[in-house]
């Protein structure tokens, strides 16, 4: 990564409000992670905007919201589109199957006779390496759990007949 995005990085983190950054620096914090580099800063991000959207998710589903709880919603959407301008933009789900299929079938003409957890495995260590924070990962993994099933029963099939 060059300096010139770790900067942009930094530099946004800066204009984040001071709820959001807060909470990005303290997940940083909590995993040891030095807050100079720019992975561990999206890292960081990342973990924040899960833990916003499963508060605002817990907020909404409370039988009975009162005008506290609907602020407390607000502000939590402002900060987590605050911490969406740190994170790349989201690889959109269908680009994203191409792309796991793609690797798959990479490491499937690799190691043909993998297990199927290790090629999913395999397969998600690609993806953080290319597209770290460019996808959400419970999708990613499901995805990939679905297509190495898929590709798996398919070559077996091309390999009896």
């Amino acid at each position: 990564m060059t300096s010139l995005k770790n900067t942009k990085t930094l530099h946004t983190l800066n204009e984040l409000s001071p709820s959001a950054m807060k909470k990005v620096l303290s997940f940083c914090e909590q995993l040891n992670l030095p807050k100079t580099k720019e992975k561990n800063i999206l890292r960081g991000a990342l973990l924040a905007e899960y833990t916003i959207k499963d508060a605002i998710t817990r907020l909404k589903n409370k039988p009975r919201q009162g005008i506290k709880d609907k602020e407390k919603i607000s502000t939590l959407q402002q900060e987590m589109c605050a911490i969406a301008h740190i994170l790349p933009p989201k690889i959109p789900s269908e680009e994203l199957e191409k792309i796991i299929e793609k690797t798959l079938l990479s490491l499937i003409n690799q190691e043909p006779h993998a297990e199927p957890t290790t090629l999913i495995a395999n397969c998600m260590k690609e993806m953080r390496k290319s597209y770290f924070a460019s996808y959400d990962g419970r999708t990613a993994i499901a995805t990939a759990r679905q297509l190495t099933e898929c590709l798996l029963t398919t070559k077996q099939r091309s390999f009896f007949q």
